[in-house]
């Protein structure tokens, strides 16, 4: 390893973020994809700017005084800004009483019935009646504070003038032409947005004049200044190793910043246990642990902090090799949804490259972290070096306004080394909202007007939690696998092609217009319809399920009730149709495991809930109901088994049918976890307990079983299986 001093640079920097425009689109009011916030729309009691190629000007009614026409543009701007535009006067009114004002805005915010933030104004006239106004305006309609008030030819302005205003800490200059016209300060407002306005006067002279004056171009530049607060490292001298490492804070924190904690040891068998401080804060992981030659780092961080005199302490598995802990504070990130985007490499040379990463939001700090077998001695290409520190090793920043792919690099001797980016946001930066989901295709693209067909549906952005629905009827056993993919199972609707709706759970949705078709049931085609369950924890001495969507007349119901006793019994299965429910099979009693299956034929249709009643309170019960159609009305239970055992797979034992065609139903329960349906079979359900319906319709008679496989989950895989097959 090696020895250094530390250097802590801590030197203020500022990135710029500018914005410019020529006003190439014909809009009422103006937006340019959003980039506009008009004081008409947002304030409501002024008025709106509006574009034609190459002119901006007002839309001011004329009717209500000091109804200014403003707009300010969106995002997040640093509090020092540089505002300018070339001036359009093509219509001069120098007409007493009438005022047709040209606007430069610095730091305005606007919201419903408020306008705050300060304008800089002058007269759309070049001569003696000229005039040079900076007013703050206060909140409400028509009232400000007159900051600054300046007349005569010295301020008057014509076509291709340049009008500038900039505003540094709480100083405000104006400009024609670049030469300085006024200058106050004003202390009220320390953030906000750069815009543009306008306004004319209420006096009839002024009528019809809107569209006389305004901007050919507009530039707004704004100036965010480092977001860096405090720095420090340890431990104090090198060691060859430690199990934890204590670094405190220089000065008290504040409140509501974000700390940056950065871990590199000199193994790669050591691991991180925890990092924790003194304050209580929690730290997550940004990126890491990223292995090298001998090498280990990670970065974590702790947004939204409690403030305070403050230590962070970080504690490994075992003794580690040469450990460092380097802790950084930043103001003005995030206090909610900071992380954005990482990046990590290693390698060995004098180029360190953390490799890229695309941010996402348009204001972030890019920070990057090294270390090294040796010693960094500069920071990367426009970056600034925080900190490097007696084991040579660095941390750098910079800031960006835009979103983009970004890396961080660094300058070290010829060795090992491992290099990290993490990317946070700034206050006001969020997250880019989910994209609308869109539908692709579904398959198969038809099914049977009783439903149960399983579908698998492609597209984009599917969110996980995501419902369908097909024709408006909700589909059922829904599962995102992935962004682009789900499945799910058809409900029962009528005959014909219908729509596929997928929604996320933000409600944005996507639609495949006929996407899929509804077809006339075949006769004796046995089909899946619906699925619901219920669960009690720990006990229940009754549940209440209801099926999802209306039942058809003549189909069959299933239920299978499981709980986790052999002392508890079944009183009563009944639903609010009124249909008789009969036992199939069971009751099955494992080890701490009871089940039966009872099954209703010819049932009633329309909307029915199934009620299961015990001798007493059971632990842990589930009921699952299944309605199937195209079985028989009048007959259509057939073989059944059961089994009961432990292991990783549930078997029923065999039963041998009768019927060439027949629905092979099973349902298990387990003291572990079933995750998956059997060979062959189809899972309907898997309860939060981790008990499963499946099935699979056979047409040809012979002997069947049922299986599933069992997971353990603290120490037990004990299960019951059971199976019950039905005829058409």
């Amino acid at each position: 390893m090696k020895y250094l001093v530390v250097i802590l640079l801590l030197a203020a920097v500022a990135v710029a973020q500018t914005y410019t425009t020529n006003f190439p689109l014909t809009e009422d009011p103006i937006s340019e994809g959003g980039k506009w916030i008009n004081a008409g729309v947002v304030g409501l009691d002024w008025s709106n700017v509006r574009a034609t190629p190459g002119f901006a000007f007002g839309t001011n009614s004329g009717t209500v005084a000091f109804a200014d026409s403003w707009a300010l543009l969106a995002g997040t701007w640093g509090s020092d800004q540089i505002v300018q535009a070339a001036i359009k006067d093509q219509n001069p009114a120098d007409l007493a009483g009438c005022f047709q004002d040209i606007e430069l805005v610095l730091r305005g915010n606007l919201s419903a019935h408020s306008a705050t933030g300060y304008e800089i104004t002058v007269r759309a006239t070049d001569d003696a009646n000229s005039y040079l106004l900076i007013a703050r305006w206060n909140g409400l309609l028509g009232k400000f504070t007159v900051l600054e008030q300046l007349s005569g030819s010295a301020y008057g302005v014509k076509t291709g003038d340049v009008f500038k205003a900039t505003m540094v800490g709480n100083v405000i200059t104006a400009y024609i032409n670049g030469v300085q016209k006024a200058k106050v300060t004003d202390n009220r407002y320390a953030t906000g947005h750069p815009g543009m306005g306008f306004y004319r006067g209420i006096q009839a002279s002024c009528s019809g004049t809107n569209a006389d004056y305004g901007y050919t171009n507009y530039t707004a530049v704004a100036i965010r200044s480092s977001s860096f607060v405090q720095a420090n490292s340890g431990p104090s001298t090198i060691q060859s190793s430690n199990s934890s490492v204590a670094v405190s804070y220089l000065n008290p924190q504040t409140a509501g910043n974000l700390n940056i904690a950065v871990v590199g040891w000199g193994d790669t068998t050591s691991s991180i246990s925890s990092i924790n401080d003194t304050q209580g804060n929690t730290y997550s992981r940004a990126v890491g642990p990223t292995s090298g030659t001998g090498l280990q780092q990670s970065i974590y961080y702790a947004k939204n902090i409690i403030g305070g005199s403050n230590e962070v302490t970080v504690t490994f598995n075992h003794a580690a090799a040469y450990p460092d802990v380097r802790i950084l504070e930043y103001k003005g990130l995030s206090t909610t949804s900071p992380m954005d985007v990482t990046a990590a490499e290693k390698g060995t040379g004098t180029a360190a490259n953390s490799g890229s990463a695309t941010t996402t939001s348009s204001n972030e700090l890019v920070f990057g972290s090294g270390t090294t077998g040796t010693a960094f001695s500069a920071a990367g290409s426009g970056f600034t070096s925080r900190m490097i520190n007696i084991f040579g090793n660095i941390e750098e920043e910079k800031i960006v306004t835009s979103g983009g792919s970004y890396n961080a690099t660094a300058t070290t001797s010829s060795s090992n080394w491992v290099m990290q980016m993490a990317t946070f946001r700034y206050s006001g930066s969020s997250p880019p909202p989910n994209p609308a989901p869109t539908v692709a295709a579904i398959s198969p693209g038809s099914g049977t007007a009783s439903g149960g067909t399983a579908v698998t549906i492609t597209g984009t952005g599917f969110l996980t939690g995501a419902t369908v629905k097909l024709g408006g009827t909700t589909a059922t056993n829904v599962t995102v696998t992935s962004s682009s993919t789900m499945t799910a199972t058809t409900a029962a609707h009528t005959a014909g092609t219908v729509d596929v709706v997928a929604t996320n759970t933000d409600s944005q949705s996507g639609t495949l217009g006929s996407g899929y078709t509804y077809t006339s049931s075949s006769n004796g085609a046995v089909r899946f319809v619906q699925v619901n369950y219920k669960t009690s924890n720990p006990s229940g001495s009754s549940l209440a399920v209801a099926y999802p969507s209306a039942q058809t007349a003549a189909n069959l119901n299933i239920v299978v009730v499981g709980w986790n006793d052999t002392t508890s019994t079944v009183s009563s299965v009944v639903d609010s149709r009124g249909n008789t429910y009969t036992r199939a099979v069971g009751a099955t009693a494992g080890t701490a495991l009871t089940q039966s299956i009872y099954y209703a034929k010819n049932i009633a249709g329309g909307s029915n809930t199934v009620t299961v009643t015990f001798n007493k309170a059971a632990s842990y019960p589930d009921v699952r109901v299944l309605e199937y159609s195209g079985l028989n009305t009048t007959n259509p239970l057939d073989a059944r088994a059961s089994a009961m055992g432990s292991g990783s797979l549930a078997n029923s034992g065999s039963a041998t049918t009768t019927s060439a065609t027949e629905l092979i139903f099973g349902a298990g329960m387990t003291g572990g976890v079933i995750t998956r349906a059997g060979t062959g079979f189809t899972s309907r359900v898997i309860t939060h307990n981790g008990d499963i319906a499946e099935d699979k319709t056979v047409t040809n008679t012979g002997s069947y079983n049922v299986t599933a496989p069992v997971t353990p989950y603290a120490g037990s895989s004990t299960w019951v299986m059971q199976m019950a097959t039905f005829k058409p």
